[in-house]
């Protein structure tokens, strides 16, 4: 939506220079203490100003767009036996994927930004983005670190239930608890120029 967005005039926080630099995130982390909480809820609060308990300030930033009750993330508890193709549907429906899993004894969100299949089309990787991981690798040449990027973490499910793979090898332990679904509203942006 980049050419809507530019025409919308839009002016709210969007710099990136890393995990640690980002103006989105830092707007979050003036607006809210540092506990989680739900995520759709929180893109709603950014995207169309839906009242957010605990908001410091007002956000909103496509609300004239897109209406203050609109549902701009969908969030998907149930997937048992159904996550490849709840995966795979989002995924050709070109909508941003979210995805709480558990860590230790929280929960804690990732993005997904894609996936491999085996031969008979089940999830067995996903590409990921975690703000967690700032620094994955250590440059053995020259001793620097690399900054985080895109990791492909393995998968296995079990029992219908997807888990990722831990920082040990061959260990899966991450259940995935939560999906989070935002579409790219074209109707809405077409509408709103017309």
């Amino acid at each position: 939506n980049k050419e809507y967005v530019n025409r919308f005039g839009y002016d709210g926080p969007s710099r990136y220079n890393g995990s640690l630099d980002c103006e989105v995130f830092d707007f979050y982390k003036k607006n809210f203490s540092n506990t989680g909480n739900n995520v759709a809820a929180a893109l709603n609060w950014f995207f169309t100003g839906k009242f957010l308990n605990g908001a410091k300030q007002e956000a909103g930033f496509f609300k004239e767009v897109l209406g203050e009750n609109c549902s701009v993330c969908e969030t998907c508890q149930s997937f048992r036996y159904r996550f490849t193709e709840i995966i795979k549907e989002a995924l050709s429906g070109q909508k941003a994927i979210g995805c709480a899993h558990s860590f230790g004894r929280q929960t804690h969100a990732i993005n997904i930004w894609g996936a491999e299949f085996d031969s008979q089309g089940e999830i067995t990787y996903l590409y990921i983005t975690d703000n967690n991981d700032t620094d994955l690798e250590n440059n053995l040449d020259n001793g620097t670190l690399t900054k985080a990027g895109m990791i492909r973490k393995p998968i296995q499910i079990r029992d219908g239930i997807p888990f990722m793979e831990s920082s040990v090898p061959g260990c899966f332990t991450i259940q995935i608890l939560e999906l989070n679904f935002m579409g790219l509203k074209k109707a809405e942006w077409k509408k709103y120029f017309q």
